[in-house]
């Protein structure tokens, strides 16, 4: 709507400049700037209203398919999987599946930020030496010999 506002303002801006530089010359009358507006409204240039000339241009262009017609195009290319929806991707791609379960995804997790491995704020991540590396794998072991005491952990 601000848009709309903007553009019937600038318009109207243009059309009291034009009319007043060309008063103040004297060479043309009031009658004259009218017949001028009313022939470049006429011809396209201005729009009427103080419209959006985008819509305007949008409206004018001839198509052969009428707006129903365009809407169930657009749907059967969307059922059809031709036209991504949002944020989706129209592509084919495998299913990632994880090996490890939930108890072992935050023991690992846990094990991580307990030694720093997991970067805060804009601070650079820092690669986990051998020794931190077999203390999350102890903790994912751990996890697998007693999945439940995993899961009460950081409750």
């Amino acid at each position: 709507m601000q848009i709309h506002r903007h553009a019937r303002l600038w318009l109207l801006l243009a059309a009291s400049v034009a009319a007043t530089s060309a008063l103040a010359e004297g060479s043309v009358s009031r009658a004259q700037v009218r017949a001028q507006t009313a022939a470049a409204m006429a011809a396209g240039q201005i729009v009427h209203g103080g419209a959006n000339p985008v819509y305007a241009r949008a409206a004018s262009i001839n198509s052969a398919l009428s707006r129903n017609d365009v809407n169930s195009e657009t749907f059967a290319a969307m059922r059809a999987g031709q036209l991504a929806r949002g944020d989706e991707q129209s592509f084919d791609s495998e299913v990632f599946a994880s090996s490890l379960s939930r108890a072992e995804v935050k023991a690992e997790t846990l094990a991580s930020v307990r030694l720093g491995l997991v970067p805060h704020g804009e601070a650079p991540a820092r690669i986990a030496t051998v020794a931190e590396l077999e203390q999350v794998r102890m903790a994912v072991e751990d996890a697998r010999i007693a999945p439940r005491a995993v899961a009460m952990k950081g409750r």
